[in-house]
């Protein structure tokens, strides 16, 4: 393992993982490997037809990423067959053993910063709380050990907290949700924000390509100024659903900017167009940056599919993740339309007070 410089240090551990599969003569490994779950609830072990019911959630990216059998052979099996010829295995190493050594890492794997994973038998026996944690786990030289929290009464369960994850992400790495789990987000996508913001500034159809073409260029000019970067995704938490990301708001202002103040700063004459753009998302493009933002999470909430008649656990857990993907979008097109409600109130008061005073 020392001289495997080309493995990742996840093969790494898949690898000393397997090797003690191989090799269960110590009787330490060998109780470990008892303790292991036979099956995992995780996607990657998931049917198609399991898999198909995520389209239009959080989960449904996530799981694209998953090693499926064609990466196994491709990028995966060589090495292990590498491994296997230098360490002497008995046992080959068919997709079913690495998918299920594969699910032991993920699901029990440790991390010190960005070193990891880490397998830990006993403490990877601790359960997940997001509302209760008895312990919080400390590393000091290399050693991982958990410390109490609380006071923890005999024969009560020990939980503690695998981290600050939504049921989407707790499903995906761990296998299981949680009822209670006060964490959710979800993201808008920039692609489905950038048709949104086309729409408004297109009086016909047949201006969208162009439209299209345009605002692509000017979101390209951002990401070259390093005034945002070339994301994917916008995420909105329940921890703060009124925060819109700063970048998000440069990049639908800078869409909606006029074409003569845009040439003026590709000269260089607009060395300041970046606070520009933040000052006008807070005045006169807030409407315009709320319509596209409530359009665009209407259009996102119709992808979510319904469940079939009967559901098992993992269907569950399924619904359980869109249950909360649903609520975090109702609050947040409530909180959007809360706020254009506003802006149409204060643009009603102000035409109000101008007819007031010209008729005086």
């Amino acid at each position: 393992l020392k001289q495997a410089k080309e493995l990742s240090q996840f093969e790494k551990t898949l690898v000393h993982l397997l090797h003690v599969i191989n090799t269960p003569e110590s009787p330490f490994h060998s109780l470990f490997l008892k303790l292991l779950p036979k099956s995992f609830n995780t996607p990657m072990n998931w049917t198609k037809d399991q898999k198909d019911l995520v389209k239009g959630t959080e989960l449904e990216s996530s799981i694209l990423n998953d090693a499926t059998d064609e990466v196994f052979k491709s990028r995966v099996k060589p090495k292990l067959d590498e491994a296997s010829q230098a360490l002497g295995w008995k046992k080959d190493v068919d997709f079913e053993l690495f998918q299920w050594a594969a699910s032991v890492i993920c699901t029990r794997g440790y991390h010190n910063g960005s070193n990891g994973p880490y397998l830990l038998p006993l403490i990877d026996q601790f359960n997940h709380s997001s509302t209760v944690n008895h312990t919080k786990l400390n590393v000091c030289n290399g050693v991982f050990f958990h410390i109490a929290n609380i006071d923890i009464k005999k024969g009560e369960q020990i939980y503690t907290s695998y981290g600050d994850f939504s049921n989407s992400q707790l499903l995906h790495t761990y296998g299981f949700v949680e009822e209670d789990n006060p964490l959710k987000y979800v993201s808008l996508q920039a692609h489905e924000i950038y048709k949104s913001v086309t729409k408004i500034l297109c009086a016909s159809d047949d201006q969208i390509p162009e439209a299209e073409e345009d605002i692509k260029k000017r979101i390209q000019m951002a990401v070259e100024c390093k005034w945002i970067s070339d994301t994917k995704r916008y995420v909105f938490s329940s921890k703060d659903l009124t925060v819109i990301p700063e970048e998000l708001l440069l990049a639908i202002s800078l869409c909606f900017i006029d074409d003569e103040s845009l040439e003026e700063f590709n000269k260089g004459e607009f060395t300041h167009l970046r606070d520009i753009l933040l000052a006008l998302a807070k005045d006169e493009f807030a409407e315009g940056i709320y319509t596209a933002l409530i359009e665009t999470i209407a259009r996102k909430m119709k992808f979510y599919p319904s469940l079939p008649a009967k559901s098992g656990y993992i269907e569950g857990m399924i619904s359980r993740v869109r249950q909360d993907e649903v609520e975090i979008l109702k609050r947040l097109e409530t909180h959007m339309m809360e706020k254009m409600r506003s802006i149409l109130q204060k643009e009603m008061e102000s035409t109000e007070s101008i007819q007031a005073s010209l008729a005086s």
